[in-house]
């Protein structure tokens, strides 16, 4: 965790494989296991004043790959109640994000073809500014958005399949503002 009294913001840049997210992490920011058999992909980690970045390996090919086996590259990270600015940008990945009971101020996602699921099961222990979501042609379910504790929800799809449940505890007034392409699209809001 940096050693700084300014907003800590955590940016998760993940490629291909399949990325899970929990609290749990004790009192550390972020704290996991990476599991993957292209040494390429192996985690890079920079931390610049109150900034933390944790970055999937790039792959460099001289000439055409031989993929023999199949790759693998899986994350799997527990972060920790700090108050924090969460950023994750991803490619074509799979992914669980349980993110209830964190101390998130505020959570941007930017992915391309994925398949995300996406939970507070329990509130959101600060206010959140701003949850935004952008997305391509994905499969995604964002569950419990009431528990976010957020003023501000911003969803962006491309074509897909798109279920956002707002369900939870909505302490305060929330503006949503959701956009998709040529896709199926879900919207629960519990009664009252």
């Amino acid at each position: 965790k940096p050693d700084t009294n300014e907003d800590i913001e955590l940016t998760l840049a993940y490629g291909i494989g399949e990325l899970t997210i929990s609290p749990g992490a004790e009192s550390d920011l972020v704290s996991g296991v990476a599991t993957y058999n292209v040494p390429d992909f192996k985690p890079e980690v920079s931390v610049t004043g109150s900034t933390v970045r944790l970055e999937q390996g790039s792959l460099n090919l001289n000439g055409i790959p031989n993929f023999n086996d199949k790759i693998e590259n899986k994350w799997n990270l527990s972060l920790g109640t700090t108050p924090m600015i969460l950023k994750i940008n991803a490619g074509a990945y799979s992914g669980k994000f349980e993110l209830g009971g964190l101390a998130l101020q505020s959570l941007e996602v930017n992915d391309g073809a994925s398949d995300v699921d996406l939970k507070f099961s329990t509130p959101n222990l600060v206010e959140m500014d701003v949850f935004r979501y952008n997305t391509g042609a994905s499969n995604l379910t964002i569950e419990g958005i009431g528990n976010a504790n957020v003023s501000t929800f911003l969803f962006r799809s491309g074509a897909g399949s798109y279920t956002l449940d707002f369900s939870g505890v909505l302490n305060r007034d929330m503006v949503a503002n959701i956009e998709s392409g040529v896709s199926s699209l879900v919207i629960v809001i519990p009664e009252g």
